[in-house]
């Protein structure tokens, strides 16, 4: 569960407990339980559904941990995940089509699947491997996600993280920007006015490492245009680079409309037109239609390194990292990740 869900644990278990059953219910104080609680799952083979309830970065943890499990013990099963509407941007909700009650969706999934012989609704998702150079020794080497981002998206992320720090010791500020607001705050407080010095800017180099790449060219209407191992796909200054194989990056915003289209294969998009452009195309690029061959970049990849030209700020499923100077992104398509699809139902 997402840290702020805390103080509404005691409210909801007991809601839980009379859904799912108190022999299937797991209460996780710290990761270390989350591990023991999906061993047990995994190994034993009795679950079809492991139902994460949190945001994006708590399902992140939630698919590694699953990831850990199966390198620990060979023989595990690795269990469909359910995704319950309970984070802010909410990104994977919008893809399986969880809706704000929560408890209702639970409800019918239990329903639905109280017939052994029924299978469990699902559609199955590509992942990524982000494996980043020139963070913090406490990040991890690698990390598996659904969507990832340089630049932009990330300094947003760390300038909130910058203010959370500042007020931690203040009681009043804590509850007023240790929130959804203070993301508010930190845009306009930092990234913002940063934005409009340039220093958002960055150069980078992208080579494909894969057997091929596609560049969807939107002068002929998203035709993929091939490209052979070992290219660079991609070279200048950005401001901001995001890769996911799901469409939504948060909140319905569709970042990514060309994920999903091939089963393996990412959505990498690189940017660099002006805040006040893409103000004021906004509409365009919530709904991913927004196309513009100069200065928004579209690929469909598989394994890419990128390298920049200074330590820029990365995140993945909306938790930022650090600031790194290379990182490689490598797709994972082996059919083992399997998302509930509330639309199937």
């Amino acid at each position: 569960m997402d840290g702020w869900m805390d103080g509404w644990m005691d409210g909801w278990m007991d809601g839980w407990m009379d859904i799912v059953g108190a022999g299937r219910t797991f209460v996780c104080c710290s990761e270390q339980d989350a591990e023991d609680a999906l061993k047990e799952v995994m190994v034993d083979k009795a679950c079809k559904v492991v139902v994460c309830g949190g945001g994006d970065g708590t399902v992140t943890s939630l698919l590694n941990l699953i990831g850990k499990v199966r390198e620990a013990v060979p023989d595990a099963v690795s269990p469909t995940m359910c995704v319950l509407r309970l984070g802010t941007g909410n990104a994977l909700a919008y893809v399986t089509g969880a809706q704000k009650n929560f408890f209702g969706d639970l409800d019918h999934l239990v329903q639905e699947l109280s017939d052994e012989k029924k299978p469990v609704p699902e559609i199955p998702t590509s992942t990524i491997t982000v494996i980043p150079e020139g963070l913090p020794d406490d990040q991890p080497e690698s990390i598996n996600c659904f969507f990832a981002g340089l630049g932009y998206d990330a300094r947003m992320l760390q300038d909130y993280m910058w203010l959370r720090d500042k007020t931690k010791d203040s009681t009043v500020l804590r509850k007023l920007v240790h929130n959804p607001f203070g993301y508010v705050v930190a845009l306009l407080m930092r990234t913002l006015p940063a934005t409009m010095r340039g220093e958002h800017v960055f150069h980078v180099k992208v080579t494909n490492l894969a057997d091929k790449a596609y560049y969807m060219d939107s002068r002929r209407g998203d035709w993929a245009l091939k490209h052979e191992k070992d290219a660079v796909i991609y070279e200048g200054d950005v401001g901001i680079v995001s890769v996911g194989t799901v469409p939504f990056y948060g909140g319905g915003f569709r970042l990514f409309p060309f994920a999903g289209m091939r089963l393996g294969y990412a959505h990498l998009r690189l940017s660099h037109i002006h805040p006040a452009v893409a103000t004021f195309n906004i509409r365009h690029l919530w709904q991913g239609t927004y196309r513009d061959h100069e200065h928004v970049h579209d690929f469909l990849v598989k394994d890419v390194m990128l390298e920049v030209d200074r330590p820029t700020p990365l995140h993945h499923s909306g938790d930022f990292m650090g600031t790194a100077s290379k990182v490689r992104l490598k797709v994972n398509g082996d059919g083992e990740t399997r998302l509930v699809d509330f639309f199937g139902n």
